[in-house]
């Protein structure tokens, strides 16, 4: 590069391109890391939830006893039931209710 020394370029890169870099990449990971912590608090509220109702809750029960909207009491559901701590049953109108095997009655 005309004007620019090849030693000004390494100043360039080692205090300008590579901070900004690893910055953007800190954040980032900061990010992720207060997902999961909010995705594992979700959980256990859920978790608490089934097991104060002897281990059935549907989505709508676990929304209008806490605070989280119906969507994300459906994503909560949906993933502990994937991971396999839930299995999914019907009530006699078809809603879908979550059984939890280790909070259910008689256990």
């Amino acid at each position: 590069m005309k004007g620019y020394s090849s030693g000004d370029m390494g100043v360039l890169i080692a205090f300008g391109i590579i901070p900004i870099t690893l910055g953007f990449l800190l954040i980032r990971w900061s990010a992720k890391g207060k997902k999961n912590a909010d995705e594992e608090g979700y959980e256990q509220i859920a978790l608490e939830q089934a097991q104060k109702l002897n281990g059935k809750i549907t989505a709508v029960e676990l929304a209008t006893n806490t605070k989280l909207s119906l969507e994300e009491s459906n994503q909560i559901l949906q993933k502990l039931q994937l991971d396999g701590y839930a299995y999914l049953g019907h009530s006699e109108h078809g809603a879908i209710i979550y059984e939890f095997p280790e909070f259910l009655e008689g256990k």
